[in-house]
C-alpha cells in the first residue's frame, strides 16, 4: 500500500 506518512513506510510496504 502507498504510505501517506513517512512513519507509515515502516509498517506499510511501498507498492506504488
Amino acid at each position: 500500500n502507498f504510505p501517506l506518512d513517512l512513519a507509515s513506510v515502516e509498517l506499510d510496504s511501498i507498492d506504488g
